[in-house]
């Protein structure tokens, strides 16, 4: 009886030790994994699969950044910012003298005064506009029987003016040619109205101090025969034009 049980019992103990090691071998399995969202895996003792991009959560919105501490854009160049007007509109005011041109107006007129308002498009270029309000006063012997009187010429002229050296020189000389409509009156007792077309041309010099304009000019105005305006002037020739003469300066400013 002794002796059946030990070997018993050491067969006992060998089968517990190796048991114990077939357990220490076995490699430890991982829990399974479960999704956030509890449709996504309805069995959670279950191996899931891993979240594809269908149910990822969204990312958050991405939302633009400002360095407020980044300098400002350069200023705009200079051809950016240039005018091609800019000083190029000039105005001025100015008078002088001026007479007509044939004698037979002159015997019965004296040599007398001109004004003038004058617009210039373009004072430095070589091409430029001018828009011009002209006026004259002078005397005017009206007849034998008639008191002598002032004769007056009021109008409006446009020219061309061709400005040789440009913008290059502060001294600038020119020419200019163009048309005007002048209306004569007197102012006595004597009904005179009549209107005379004129071709002005001629030449001058201009002269930029900062944005301060000179002009002084002389002139030819070339001008149709008037016979009315010659007899109500009492003169015996009345085939002559009324062409004219004069010269003139002025003062104005560039914009």
């Amino acid at each position: 009886m002794l002796n059946l049980k030990f070997p018993l019992a050491t067969a006992a103990t060998a089968l517990l030790g190796f048991a114990a090691s077939a357990y220490a071998d076995t490699p430890p399995q991982s829990p399974p994994v479960v999704p956030e969202g509890a449709d996504a895996c309805p069995q959670p003792d279950a191996s899931c699969p891993h979240p594809t991009a269908a149910n990822e959560p969204a990312p958050a919105p991405q939302t633009n950044t400002y360095n407020y501490n980044a300098p400002p854009p350069p200023p705009p160049s200079a051809e950016e910012t240039t005018n091609p007007w800019e000083h190029q509109l000039g105005f001025s005011v100015g008078g002088g003298v001026d007479d007509f041109a044939n004698g037979a107006q002159r015997s019965v007129t004296s040599i007398g005064g001109s004004w003038n308002a004058r617009l210039v498009i373009g004072t430095r270029s070589w091409i430029a506009g001018e828009i011009s309000y002209i006026g004259s006063a002078q005397s005017a012997n009206m007849g034998p029987l008639r008191s002598s009187e002032t004769l007056y010429g009021n109008g409006a002229q446009a020219d061309l003016r061709i400005n040789p050296t440009g913008p290059m020189f502060n001294l600038q000389p020119f020419v200019f040619g163009g048309g005007a409509w002048r209306h004569y009156s007197t102012s006595g007792n004597t009904s005179i109205s009549d209107n005379v077309w004129e071709i002005p041309a001629g030449l001058g010099f201009a002269g930029y101090i900062s944005d301060l304009m000179i002009d002084v000019r002389g002139e030819y105005r070339f001008a149709s025969d008037d016979t009315t305006l010659a007899r109500d002037l009492g003169m015996v020739n009345t085939g002559s034009s009324f062409a004219r003469w004069g010269v003139n300066a002025n003062l104005g400013y560039v914009f």
